[in-house]
């Protein structure tokens, strides 16, 4: 099966009908048949990544060419037949065909089967997945979502299985990797993932379905997003609806932290004593995911959290005359508070107005000063 899927995705090179595999579909007679071998060999593929372990050098190549042939067969992109002027009346029918194969290869626990594929190769010490493979699996996981225009519910789906694998988008953001992380930037994913949990419906569908510890993975995950794309993306993002999902995921990470260890309980190096048990693999890249909670605290996000909205409500004056003093992100948050209170005539604010709303998300934020404390004292 391996030397056929070579010979099919190398086929794909040529623009002639008789040596391209596509060429095959525009004979009327063997349409049916083909598309119905083509979901098979896909299928094949898909499933035995399931059995394959990217930390062995054999398996490694396997896994490349399986996601080779996914990758190759689920876009017209790559099809070199496509390309001729003649066939253009076409592409639209090929292109609902892709999307057709991907609607398919759902039916066949796709993402599942991506999202394992990660945690064997990332969660580890010594990463295994190539960044070739960790481009492709971020192509094809991708593709379902904008063949259907992101729709709630793939999106859905894909924050469960790929979004939630821990320390991902660290390992996108390598610079070796750097053409993964462009999908994310490209696709606009790190608004669009805070717009639907800022649902209230889309947040409780996720919740009931994510365990405790994935949810911190996720947490994680999107405070990176958040750093990477800070020069891209507006103060109304980051609040409120960024403010309120961050606000969320902490308070359900915190439900399942157990105040002491019992014999129903399992050690978390970051939440503490869970419920739940955490797969051992993940202790691996702990380092890397305490690294991704940091960055809710680093100058970049506090700026705009904490930092634009007090300016505002502080006044640019007293803003002007601290900054003279220091660039510190922290030191402004200590002395704009110590400025307030230094002010002779109080001003008092109805408990529903925006500046008493936004001052609460604040102090909430600044109480909250241990990014891997969630145990209630």
């Amino acid at each position: 099966m391996e030397k056929l899927c070579k010979y099919l995705v190398l086929s794909l090179d040529s623009e002639s009908p008789i040596f391209s595999y596509i060429g095959v579909a525009l004979i009327r007679d063997n349409y049916i048949l083909w598309i119905y071998q083509l979901k098979s060999i896909l299928r094949y593929c898909l499933l035995e990544l399931e059995d394959l372990h990217p930390e062995q050098p054999t398996d490694n190549k396997s896994i490349l060419l399986r996601l080779h042939t996914l990758v190759s067969f689920t876009s017209t992109q790559t099809w070199s037949l496509m390309r001729l002027s003649e066939m253009q009346k076409l592409k639209v029918g090929m292109n609902q065909l892709c999307a057709n194969i991907m609607r398919y290869l759902m039916k066949n626990d796709f993402y599942k089967i991506m999202k394992n594929l990660l945690i064997k190769g990332l969660c580890r010490q010594i990463i295994t997945l190539q960044p070739t493979a960790l481009a492709a699996i971020t192509t094809l996981t991708l593709r379902p979502l904008l063949f259907s225009k992101i729709s709630d519910k793939l999106f859905s789906v894909f924050i469960i299985n790929i979004i939630s694998v821990p320390a991902l988008v660290c390992h996108l953001n390598d610079m070796d990797r750097s053409p993964s992380i462009s999908l994310f930037k490209q696709n606009n994913l790190f608004v669009k993932s805070i717009k639907f949990l800022n649902n209230e419906l889309n947040a409780k569908t996720i919740f009931s379905i994510l365990k405790r510890n994935y949810t911190l993975y996720l947490l994680a995950n999107l405070i990176e997003l958040a750093n990477i794309e800070y020069d891209r993306i507006s103060n109304d993002i980051y609040y409120p609806d960024f403010t309120f999902v961050i606000t969320s995921l902490l308070e359900f990470c915190q439900q399942s932290v157990i105040k002491k260890k019992c014999n129903t309980t399992y050690w978390h190096p970051i939440i503490g004593w869970l419920e739940q048990p955490e797969e051992f693999s993940f202790h691996e890249v702990m380092p890397k995911v305490k690294k991704q909670l940091s960055y809710l605290w680093t100058g970049k996000i506090i700026t705009h959290l904490i930092c634009e909205p007090l300016e505002e409500f502080v006044g640019r004056d007293s803003w002007l005359q601290l900054n003279s003093e220091s660039t510190s992100a922290t030191n402004f948050v200590y002395k704009v508070f110590s400025e307030v209170k230094m002010k002779k005539k109080k001003q008092y604010y109805k408990l529903d107005s925006q500046n008493a709303i936004k001052i609460s998300l604040i102090y909430l934020v600044i109480v909250s000063d241990d990014p891997t404390r969630f145990t209630k004292v």
